[in-house]
């Protein structure tokens, strides 16, 4: 198969139980419908581990127009995620993706770093709430102490 980004050959790799056509030109990775996530998802220190083993040769130029190499259709350029350095190329038939040299790594590191704002996020929440379960708990301590204190008073 032809690379997208510089037409080189694309090479059967393995990572995780996914194998993906990597150019070990231009660092290319291309990615059947649904692998892209099942790899990043199941085995994100294999994603990162492969975007390093397929590194760009200094002298490889992308190209700016991106062909599918299964449909030979144009790709469409899109940004993985909402303000992201990161680009990708899908095919609008097939749904496969091409992405560039680094970019593995960057959706991995990115989605670790959105995991662990998650977990904080989560983590402050549940202090919260056991700060507010004392405190309603003091407060019924309190409300039943005036109780007692209320019918003292009143004998």
């Amino acid at each position: 198969m032809d690379c997208p980004g510089c037409k080189g050959t694309m090479t059967p790799t393995e990572a995780g139980d996914i194998t993906v056509e990597a150019c070990f030109s231009c660092g290319g990775l291309w990615f059947e419908q649904g692998e892209l996530g099942r790899l990043v998802n199941r085995y994100p220190g294999e994603a990162q581990e492969l975007d390093k083993r397929v590194a760009a040769q200094p002298e490889a130029s992308p190209k700016l127009l991106r062909i599918c190499p299964r449909c030979l259709c144009g790709m469409t350029g899109f940004d993985y995620a909402a303000a992201s350095v990161v680009h990708l190329n899908s095919c609008p038939q097939c749904n496969g993706v091409f992405i560039e040299d680094g970019e593995l790594g960057a959706i991995v590191q990115r989605k670790q770093a959105a995991q662990a704002r998650a977990e904080a996020n989560t983590e402050a929440q549940a202090a919260k709430r056991a700060a507010v379960a004392g405190l309603e708990a003091r407060i019924g301590q309190n409300k039943a102490l005036a109780a007692v204190f209320r019918r003292a008073s009143e004998r």
